[in-house]
C-alpha cells in the first residue's frame, strides 16, 4: 500500500511552526501599537544612555520599559548591569535575579550568555552584598511607595535593600502622605509586605467645617487659611491660632476629622467708665479716726484685763500658801485689770462712735444732719438725733 503526503499542507505547516517559533521567542509581541511604540523608545534610550556611561539615567529609562513589559530579559540585564555600574550592590543582584527567572523555554534563549554572566554576577555579589534583604510591596496601584533614599517607585515595588531600619512612606496625589517605621533583617530572606489602602487616610482638602460669624469685624484667620466671614470653610483637622486683621489674636480652636463648627468673632466695644472721687467729708474723717483709735484703746485695754486677772489669781494662790508679797501683787493686780476695763469700755464707746458717724456720713448727696441736745428730765440727760 503506498502513501502519498500533501507537500502543500506539510509546507504551510511548517510555516505556521515557524511563525509560533519566532512568536515564543520574541518578548512583549501582546503590546498594544501605542505601548510598543513607548516601549521601544525607552530601551532604545536607555540603550544609547548606557553606551555613553550615564547609568542613572539609562536605569530610569529601562525601567519604564519594564513597566509596559517585563517580559524581556535583555531589559533585565542592562538594568542589572547599569546599577552594578554605579555601585548599587544590592539592586543589581536584584535584577540579575530577575533575569534567571525567565523560563528557559519563555525567551530565556535570547540571552544565554547573559544567563551564564548573571549566575557569576549573582554569586558575587552575594559575598559582595551579604546583608542584602529582597523586599516586595502590595498596594493599590499608582501610590508612590519610597523606603528610606534606597527604593522607590510606583506599586507594586520589588528590590533589594541593605538590612536595617527605614522609614517607609505612602504617598497619592490628593491624600495625605503616609509614614511607618520598618525593619529588614537579612536573615528574613524575602519579605512580602502588604501595605495598607489609602482609602484610610484623610484628604489634605478634607477634614473639618468652620463657619465664622463676624460681629463688628471685617475678616478673620484660622493659621494661614482666610476665614470669610458669614462662609463655610473647609480645613484639614488640627489645632488653629484665630486672628483678625488688625486688632490681633483671637484665641485657638481645635478641630477635629468630621467636626462642624461656628465661631462667632466680635470687636471689643469700647465702655466709657465713669469714675465717682466721693469727696471726704467731715463727719466720714472723724469716723475713721475714732473707729481705728477705738479699736486700738479696746483691744489693749481688753489684753490688760486678762493678763491682770491671770496675775491676780495667781498671787490668791501664794496667799493662800502664806506668802507674804502676795497681797502686793494682788493690789498691783486690780488695780490693771480696772484701768484695762476702762480701756475697753473707752474703746468700746470710741468704735460704736466712729460706726455711727462712718454711717452717718456714707453719702455726699444727701448729707444727714445730726442735732444733739442735752435736757434734764427727772434727773436723766437725754440725746436725740435726726438723720
Amino acid at each position: 500500500m503506498r502513501r502519498t503526503f500533501n507537500l502543500s499542507l506539510v509546507a504551510a505547516l511548517s510555516s505556521l511552526l515557524m511563525v509560533s517559533v519566532a512568536m515564543a521567542a520574541e518578548p512583549c509581541v501582546g503590546l498594544s501599537e501605542e505601548h510598543k511604540t513607548l516601549y521601544d523608545a525607552a530601551v532604545q534610550e536607555g540603550t544609547t544612555l548606557a553606551a555613553e556611561a550615564d547609568h542613572s539615567a539609562a536605569i530610569a529609562a529601562f525601567l519604564r520599559a519594564a513597566k509596559l513589559c517585563d517580559e524581556d530579559p535583555r531589559v533585565d540585564f542592562q538594568v542589572a548591569q547599569a546599577y552594578e555600574a554605579i555601585g548599587k550592590c544590592d539592586m543589581a543582584r536584584f535584577w540579575y535575579e530577575e533575569l534567571l527567572t525567565h523560563d528557559e523555554e519563555d525567551h530565556a534563549t535570547l540571552v544565554k550568555k547573559e544567563r551564564k554572566q548573571a549566575l557569576d554576577a549573582s554569586t558575587r555579589l552575594r559575598v559582595q552584598c551579604p546583608n542584602s534583604v529582597r523586599v516586595d510591596f502590595e498596594c493599590e496601584p499608582g501610590v508612590m511607595v519610597s523606603l528610606g533614599v534606597e527604593l522607590s517607585g510606583v506599586c507594586p515595588l520589588a528590590g533589594r535593600v541593605e538590612g536595617g531600619t527605614y522609614e517607609l512612606t505612602m504617598a497619592a496625589e490628593g491624600f495625605q502622605t503616609q509614614a511607618f517605621e520598618l525593619k529588614l533583617a537579612a536573615e528574613d530572606g524575602q519579605n512580602r509586605i502588604f501595605l495598607p489602602p489609602m482609602q484610610a487616610t484623610v484628604p489634605d482638602s478634607l477634614g473639618a467645617k468652620v463657619t465664622i460669624q463676624c460681629h463688628g469685624v471685617q475678616s478673620a484667620k484660622l493659621g494661614d487659611v482666610d476665614g470669610p466671614c458669614g462662609g463655610e470653610v473647609d480645613i484639614a483637622q488640627g489645632t488653629y491660632d484665630m486672628t483678625v486683621p488688625g486688632v490681633g489674636d483671637a484665641g485657638a480652636i481645635e478641630l477635629k476629622l468630621g467636626d462642624s463648627a461656628v465661631v462667632h468673632l466680635a470687636a471689643a466695644t469700647p465702655v466709657e467708665e465713669i469714675v465717682y472721687v466721693e469727696p471726704s467729708s467731715p463727719m466720714t474723717t472723724a469716723g475713721w479716726i475714732l473707729t481705728s483709735t477705738g479699736a486700738v484703746v479696746f483691744g489693749g485695754g481688753l489684753a490688760v484685763h486678762l493678763l491682770s486677772e491671770s496675775d491676780r489669781a495667781g498671787a490668791l494662790a501664794q496667799r493662800h500658801s502664806g506668802s507674804a508679797a502676795a497681797q502686793t501683787t494682788i493690789d498691783d493686780a486690780q488695780l490693771m485689770s480696772t484701768l484695762g476695763l476702762v480701756g475697753v469700755g473707752v474703746g468700746g464707746a470710741a468704735l460704736l462712735t466712729g460706726g455711727l458717724l462712718l454711717y452717718l456720713g456714707q453719702s455726699d448727696s444727701d448729707i444727714p444732719t445730726v442735732q444733739a441736745f442735752v435736757t434734764p428730765e427727772e434727773g436723766f440727760i437725754s440725746v436725740g438725733g435726726q438723720w
